[in-house]
């Protein structure tokens, strides 16, 4: 024959059916060959319940073809005396006709005949002829092969155990995004099958399929266990399945490079940051800032600040103690600020000192003004530098 054929069976070898009829595929894969044309390919495999015979006759075995370049017949049962082959055995004929035009064979295609292996072991021969001619020499000739297959008892299996996605069933893969559902898929003989999933005690499936689909799939990684029962043997297999974007609950964490949190970061514990910037930053418990920290748009409730404390945004901040140096830029304080026994304190009223800063004594109940061209400093006392005066009956009173 011209063309390359590669043969191969599911199971493999055959098994022979024992009560219940054991279900068997035959593949024949041919090449692409673009330096062969071919018209037609007639496959004929035996059928009945001899040691030569592969299927059985009922139900006919059916034939199917993974390319549109080639159309198959329904199964023609004949004699082998009226085709050549053994006597006194039936054949199941397939005839697949190359719907290309030319004839050509530049793509490779698979066929596929299933049925019922019958239930006898032994070697049974499956005949294939093509009218075929080379390219440069053409001339249609048929030629004809013969492939041998084995047919054995059931040895108990259970292999080929994997995971994909549901849309691509047919490519393995072994890591999924958080919450992506996936299926297992497995070949084996067995009559019952349990999964088990890591940390569950139960099994996540009992069945007789030898699929089964996590529909939510999984946070972290995790790994699952086949377990395949055959009468009182078992088999088992397993797989590590990963999470490309997992949950982690770890108990410590130690970034030797940059850390970036993309969605809320909820700390429960004491946190120690080290020349860290936070923006936008709402915080509602204790801070203690050990070292330099930069602030912006910030809410801070409570806080201690025990060492440099530098904003260059803004600030809002509720009982905030900075027991070191504070540096401000661009302050607006809405309120009053408090230093020994004074308050200071801008716009206190709506008399005269309006829109002046004013300092009141809190053992006097006296106001200090402090003009808008003046300026103050404040060492260990108070001192105020340009001009100043105090509240007189409501008018306040300059001094140089």
């Amino acid at each position: 024959m011209l063309l390359s054929y590669t043969q191969s069976t599911l199971p493999w070898p055959l098994e022979v059916s024992t009560a219940a009829g054991s279900a068997g595929k035959i593949f024949f894969a041919v090449a692409g060959t673009p330096d062969v044309l071919c018209k037609t390919i007639v496959i004929s495999v035996p059928v009945g319940e001899l040691d030569g015979e592969v299927y059985s006759a009922t139900p006919i075995p059916t034939i199917s073809i993974n390319t549109a370049n080639w159309s198959p017949s329904a199964p023609q049962i004949t004699p082998g005396d009226d085709l050549g082959y053994k006597s006194g055995v039936s054949y199941a004929v397939f005839t697949l006709t190359n719907q290309v035009a030319g004839f050509v064979v530049t793509d490779p295609f698979k066929v596929t005949i299933s049925g019922n292996v019958n239930t006898v072991t032994g070697e049974a021969g499956v005949e294939l002829k093509e009218l075929s001619s080379p390219v440069l020499q053409p001339a249609y000739l048929v030629r004809a092969g013969s492939f041998t297959f084995s047919k054995a008892f059931p040895v108990f299996y259970a292999r080929n155990f994997i995971a994909a996605s549901p849309g691509t069933p047919t490519i393995p893969a072994t890591e999924f995004a958080n919450g992506a559902g996936f299926m297992l898929a497995w070949e084996s003989n067995g009559a019952y099958f349990e999964l088990y999933q890591k940390a569950i005690s139960r099994p996540i499936y009992q069945g007789i399929a030898t699929t089964y689909t996590i529909t939510g799939g999984i946070a972290t990684d995790s790994t699952f266990i086949l377990v395949a029962n055959w009468g009182e043997e078992t088999l088992c297999e397993s797989i590590t399945i990963t999470v490309s974007n997992p949950d982690i609950t770890p108990k410590t964490i130690v970034a030797s490079g940059n850390a970036s949190v993309g969605g809320t970061l909820s700390v429960t514990g004491n946190t120690t940051l080290s020349k860290a910037t936070i923006a936008d930053t709402n915080i509602n418990g204790a801070l203690s800032v050990n070292g330099t920290a930069n602030l912006q748009t910030t809410n801070i409730g409570t806080n201690t600040v025990n060492a440099n404390l530098a904003v260059n945004g803004s600030i809002t901040a509720n009982q905030l103690t900075v027991s070191g140096n504070t540096t401000l830029k661009d302050v607006t304080i809405n309120g009053s600020i408090k230093m020994g026994d004074w308050v200071i304190s801008l716009d206190p009223g709506s008399g005269p000192e309006k829109g002046n800063l004013c300092f009141l004594n809190t053992h006097t109940n006296g106001y200090a003004v402090i003009l808008n061209n003046g300026g103050f400093e404040c060492g260990g006392g108070l001192s105020v530098a340009g001009t100043y005066g105090y509240i007189n009956n409501h008018s306040i009173v300059t001094e140089p």
